[in-house]
């Protein structure tokens, strides 16, 4: 009569975890408390580890030691889940096995993501952005991660971050804690922009390992670190009143009378800043860029095919902004314009002569050209194209 088979009992740990970053090796194999026949298992001796697998498969080399039965999750194993599955048999019987092992190998992720955000204040309260006043940065910090983050700060170079340390539990945020202020100047001003450089955020996990993100524009579509306007934070065109057409600093040359900010004239040639150059008059000049009083006129009637070779030519600014002005040579009830079938922010108003001025602008990612409708309560619909010059 053949002896009945050795009593296989496991008693094995079923889980282990580590913070990304740390690396991990179990003290003791993961059968130091089983047993086969009522013996400690010794592995290469008394027992085996048989049928072992991971998943999901990785060429980290995280998992099993089956000759040591050593568990070890080295630290550039990417956050996750991991199961380990195995058989424990008796050396002498290989048809002698417990049921499938599961042991549970949990990496914690450890991340945060930083958003600046800037603002213009008008601190004189005189209608415009100048040298007067002020840009007011603030941090958004989030801890996207899994695990608690300890000393949490934030760096901006060229800004002075007004805020105490804290520390951030995992899937909260902070938008309160750090802020800076900067005056802006004259040459500010002058130029309409104001570009921060990309802040950074820094903190440790509990084991002491470094944690940072490099800020995020939050008005950009991109995830990628650092994806911050012209790599920073950029307050463009000086525009209080939201119409397209830069402050004005002396409102000399104000094209609305009821509008104290429209119009910046550096030079007082009547032509209006923007920099970069639009339909730049004076080539000497950087500043004269927008000229409100001579933009090309086209024929409504002839639905613009004698305008521009029957085009429109806007003025890239960056690479996700681009302007353009027209003027027509009569009045128009303009309802929309779609510009690549996108629908494009505009102004329009009559000037002297009953023609209509029109001021185009796209901000935004991968700004669209090509076929232009604009769509009209008096002329109908009016097909050209638009150009990026």
């Amino acid at each position: 009569e053949e002896p009945e088979p050795a009593e296989i009992n496991v008693e094995t740990q079923m889980s282990y975890s580590v913070i990304e970053r740390a690396s991990f090796m179990s003290d003791n194999p993961v059968t130091h408390n089983d047993t086969i026949g009522g013996e400690p298992v010794v592995l290469g001796e008394n027992a085996n580890i048989t049928d072992y697998s991971i998943s999901p498969s990785t060429s980290y080399n995280i998992g099993l030691n089956t000759t040591t039965g050593l568990i070890s999750i080295p630290a550039d194993t990417p956050p996750g889940t991991y199961m380990v599955t195995y058989k424990l048999c008796d050396a002498t019987d290989v048809d002698n096995c417990s049921e499938q092992v599961s042991v549970t190998l949990k990496v914690f992720a450890s991340s945060l993501k930083l958003y600046k955000t800037a603002t213009a204040v008008d601190v004189d309260q005189d209608g415009m952005i100048t040298q007067a006043d002020q840009i007011e940065y603030t941090y958004k910090i989030l801890n996207i991660g899994e695990v608690t983050l300890y000393g949490v700060s934030v760096q901006d170079a060229n800004l002075d971050v007004e805020g105490e340390s804290f520390d951030l539990l995992p899937l909260s945020s902070n938008d309160t804690t750090f802020k800076a202020v900067y005056d802006i100047t004259d040459q500010d001003a002058k130029d309409g922009t104001v570009t921060s450089p990309s802040a950074k955020v820094i903190s440790e996990d509990s084991n002491g390992n470094e944690v940072m993100d490099y800020s995020h524009d939050p008005n950009s579509s991109s995830t990628e670190q650092g994806d911050t306007v012209i790599d920073g934070i950029t307050y463009k065109m000086f525009d209080t009143d939201g119409d397209q057409v830069p402050d004005d600093i002396e409102d000399e040359q104000n094209t609305d009378p009821e509008d104290a900010s429209d119009f910046l004239d550096t030079d007082k040639g009547g032509v209006a800043d923007y920099v970069e150059g639009l339909n730049q008059l004076d080539k000497d000049n950087p500043y004269d860029d927008i000229d409100l009083n001579a933009s090309t006129t086209f024929n409504v009637d002839e639905k613009w095919a004698e305008v521009l070779e029957g085009k429109i030519k806007a003025k890239v600014v960056s690479d996700k902004e681009w302007v353009a002005q027209v003027t027509a040579d009569q009045p128009l009830q303009i309802s929309s314009i779609m510009v690549d079938n996108e629908d494009i922010e505009f102004n329009s108003s009559v000037i002297e002569g009953g023609k209509t001025k029109i001021y185009l602008s796209y901000v935004g990612v991968n700004p669209p050209s090509g076929q232009t409708i604009i769509q009209t309560g008096n002329a109908g619909e009016i097909t050209t194209e638009l150009l990026l010059n």
